[in-house]
């Protein structure tokens, strides 16, 4: 009897297959890269494939001693320069400018810096779901999945377009729009403090205020976003037809 579990259970054992995973990664800048790469590292540590799709004017560095991470470069129009010209006027408004300014002012500046950032955005959306040559490449890749930080568009478009599931994986969003619009999570202004607001869950009742018209001016400049994302959606969709 004994002898009987101990061959079934050989058998059991050498008949079992590991499989590990391919996984396609939508490009990342700054401290949304920094967010993705702890699960890079782990899946890679569990001896997953990894691809990292990594624009030709990026300059993050993304190293890994393990085999098994791959880089795919993608092309794109704008050069290293101009992309850190743009990060380095949003960062520089939001960091050094904008606690001086009246809320309208915030608003409209931010407004302008997004177009920016959208702009650049567009072009790697285009660089890789517009190249041909590069889509059949990732076809036969035959990936698992695609893992996208939400911020960064065009994730769950490539996923369509290669029949694969898609993952998000989200720090936080500036307002906690996508966290309230998207994940329905709740959040009483008048309780919870707006993401990047940088205020406590003590407030007073001008603090109170303050929180209100900053998610509500996050909410009107995420929106007006979103519906330029929606007319780029709508033509790639048509084009994947």
């Amino acid at each position: 009897m004994l002898e009987d579990v101990l061959w079934s259970s050989l058998t059991l054992l050498l008949s079992c297959s590991f499989h590990c995973g391919n996984v396609l990664v939508w490009p990342a800048e700054n401290s949304h890269l920094m967010s993705l790469k702890p699960i890079v590292q782990e899946l890679l540590s569990r001896g997953h494939n990894v691809t990292m799709l990594v624009p030709t004017a990026s300059q993050q560095q993304v190293t890994s001693q393990s085999s098994n991470l791959h880089l795919e470069m993608v092309e794109v129009k704008f050069t290293a320069e101009e992309l850190h010209a743009v990060w380095e006027r949003y960062l520089h408004f939001w960091i050094y400018e904008r606690h001086e300014v009246s809320m309208w002012r915030m608003y409209s500046r931010l407004r302008a810096l997004s177009r920016n950032v959208t702009y650049i955005h567009e072009q790697i959306c285009d660089g890789i779901l517009r190249s041909k040559r590069l889509l059949e490449k990732l076809g036969l890749a035959s990936y698992d999945i695609v893992l996208s930080d939400p911020v960064l568009p065009c994730g769950d478009l490539l996923a369509e377009k290669l029949h694969v599931p898609f993952v998000f994986t989200l720090r936080f969003s500036p307002g906690s729009v996508f966290e309230r619009l998207c994940g329905k999570l709740p959040t009483p202004a008048s309780f919870v403090p707006a993401a990047t607001s940088e205020l406590k869950a003590q407030m007073c009742f001008l603090e109170r205020v303050q929180n209100v018209l900053s998610y509500l001016v996050h909410d009107l400049l995420q929106l007006l976003v979103w519906k330029q994302w929606d007319n780029f959606y709508s033509n790639i969709l048509g084009e994947f037809q």
